[in-house]
């Protein structure tokens, strides 16, 4: 699994960001489902169904971290579907902010 972490976004701009960089790519989102700190989102990807995992946390080595919680979010994704298209996507749900 290959996995990035995106400092100060919280879980919800990470789902967010996802949706729209996804359907800017033009990738089928199957499904959502959030939980408390946890989100997964479907897309069919070359024809096969994957699964991206975003993971919020509370970054402690952060620079801003000595000024109070700074909000992480980790996206993993399978490394048989990892390539530069979906690479993409992730910078772009982040790149643009949450939301």
């Amino acid at each position: 699994m290959a996995s990035r972490t995106f400092h100060l976004f919280t879980l919800n701009d990470g789902v967010n960001g996802m949706k729209r960089a996804l359907a800017a790519k033009n990738i089928t989102i199957l499904c959502v489902k959030t939980e408390q700190e946890k989100a997964s989102v479907t897309i069919q990807w070359n024809n096969k169904n994957t699964t991206i995992i975003l993971e919020e946390c509370v970054s402690q080595n952060h620079p801003l971290a000595n000024l109070g919680q700074v909000y992480s979010v980790v996206a993993t994704i399978p490394d048989d579907v990892l390539c530069d298209t979906l690479d993409l996507v992730l910078t772009m749900a982040f790149l643009r902010g949450g939301g």
